[in-house]
């Protein structure tokens, strides 16, 4: 499904219903998409803000027990958007953590939608942005480049 038409449903929302349904097909086409497909889905949204759908979701690569990388697609105010940040669970409970901070130089990036791009092409960005993520962090305990490159494509974030 390309933006563009992810887009002009989102612009028929009118209900709360209309925007579970939003939701529902984000989850669908982005979730679902061969970048996404292995992530954990959590903390989905749907409402409507006046007349306008906001939904979104998260998807999870818990990296370790102190290492999540979220990959959060939105849309709202009529745009589509994709965050990608990585986080340090203070607590090293991964997952079931309720205390982290944002990984220094790894502060949430934004992926502006590109209306005649497919949302999977958007995804693969996405995933790109927490591969180079996860790089940063091997690289920080001392790993070289290409130890490093190879670690992260057999971690989890590449097939």
């Amino acid at each position: 499904m390309k933006v563009k038409s992810l887009l002009r449903k989102a612009a028929k929302c009118k209900t709360q219903a209309d925007a579970d349904n939003l939701l529902n097909t984000l989850e669908n086409v982005f979730g679902n998409s061969k970048p996404m497909s292995h992530l954990s889905s959590c903390n989905p949204e749907a409402s409507m803000v006046g007349d306008e759908p906001f939904v979104r979701f998260e998807l999870n690569q818990e990296i370790s027990e102190y290492y999540i990388t979220t990959i959060r697609p939105e849309i709202r105010d009529g745009k589509f958007s994709i965050s990608v940040v990585t986080n340090r669970m203070l607590d090293g409970l991964g997952m079931g953590s309720q205390s982290w901070e944002v990984v220094e130089g790894m502060e949430e990036d934004v992926i502006e939608g590109d209306a005649d791009l497919m949302v999977a092409e958007m995804a693969q960005r996405a995933k790109e942005i927490a591969i180079a993520n996860h790089v940063k962090l091997i690289k920080r305990v001392g790993m070289s480049c290409s130890t490093t490159v190879a670690t992260s494509m057999f971690s989890g974030y590449c097939y």
